[in-house]
């Protein structure tokens, strides 16, 4: 979900290098001013 900039992404991930990497490719999108990560390692 973008707003005005701001990214939020949920879901479930495999790994917290997933998640990182995620966040990462979302803050490298032009126009993205922050991301509100809620993504969940699973167990």
């Amino acid at each position: 979900l973008v707003r005005n900039g701001d990214v939020s992404v949920t879901g479930t991930v495999r790994s917290e290098g997933e998640r990182r990497k995620i966040n990462d490719l979302a803050m490298n999108i032009t126009g993205v001013k922050s991301v509100a990560n809620a993504l969940r390692v699973e167990e």
